[in-house]
């Protein structure tokens, strides 16, 4: 696991704020697509810029078309509200007739009573 200091079986992750597909990154590569949700062609070299200060999109066309082709794939799949493109594998929303909360609030049971809240304790 990650948190447990192994490493990802990833190597390209994709940024989404809301439904908008606003940048992705493959390794040492970051491809901004969109800011705020405005067009925007930004690319950084993030092993030797991980601030994100200098954008070498002009300079490396053939990273932007791989980064682009892996964009593509994830809106054809997953969708994106910038390009009003709806994903292939996309599920509606799950719902649940009568549906029953998982936990309830009772005050008698001891994980909502802090032991050093019960007089008997301290």
């Amino acid at each position: 696991m990650i948190l447990e200091g192994g490493k990802t079986p990833r190597d390209t992750f994709f940024y989404y704020i809301m439904g908008n597909l606003e940048a992705v990154r493959d390794k040492e590569w970051k491809l901004h697509v969109a800011k705020d949700g405005k067009p925007v062609r930004l690319l950084y070299h993030i092993s030797e810029d991980p601030g994100e200060q200098e954008n070498v999109y002009e300079s490396h066309p053939e990273i932007v078309k791989h980064l682009e082709h892996s964009l593509e794939e994830c809106r054809y799949e997953l969708g994106d509200a910038l390009t009003g493109i709806k994903g292939t594998q996309i599920r509606p929303i799950g719902r649940v007739e009568n549906p029953h909360p998982l936990a309830e609030y009772d005050i008698n049971h001891p994980y909502v009573v802090m032991m050093y809240d019960r007089e008997e304790v301290g």
